[in-house]
């Protein structure tokens, strides 16, 4: 391994780590905003508190009426209706355009045996995607 090359795998590591450790920090902090999350009760209409001992409990009881219901981010959506545009020929050129960006930044289409962890790639990724999801979910809570 030439001096260089070490040099840029320490940069890489070095940014690898400040990700996760922002990552760490990110989550400890919603962590802290999901102990104070409200609920709105399905039978009586008031908010209450969620409780401090998980965030991640399915099932909540309304402190005023004592109704049992599930937390909002597992109940099932109603199924899909309406004519709008078909979401999978859109994911289809997102898809093929990220695909030319790629091929672009690293000169190579993906491909199989390029010498890196693809399950720490897509880990990594949907990490990122899950962040990115939840922020929209509380964006559109505060509005």
């Amino acid at each position: 391994m030439t001096e260089n090359t070490k040099e840029e795998t320490i940069k890489h590591l070095k940014e690898m780590l400040r990700q996760k450790n922002d990552l760490i920090e990110n989550m400890e902090n919603e962590i802290k905003k999901l102990k104070n999350k409200t609920e709105k009760c399905d039978a009586c209409g008031k908010d209450f508190q969620c409780g401090t001992e998980s965030p991640y409990h399915k099932i909540v009881q309304c402190v005023f009426c004592g109704n049992l219901q599930t937390r909002s981010a597992a109940k099932n959506e109603p199924a899909p209706t309406g004519t709008g545009k078909k979401v999978i020929d859109e994911v289809v050129m997102d898809i093929k355009a990220r695909s030319d960006m790629g091929e672009k930044k690293f000169g190579t289409p993906l491909r199989t045996f390029n010498g890196r962890n693809a399950m720490m790639d897509l880990y990594q990724e949907l990490l990122d995607s899950v962040m990115y999801a939840k922020q929209v979910l509380m964006e559109m809570e505060d509005k």
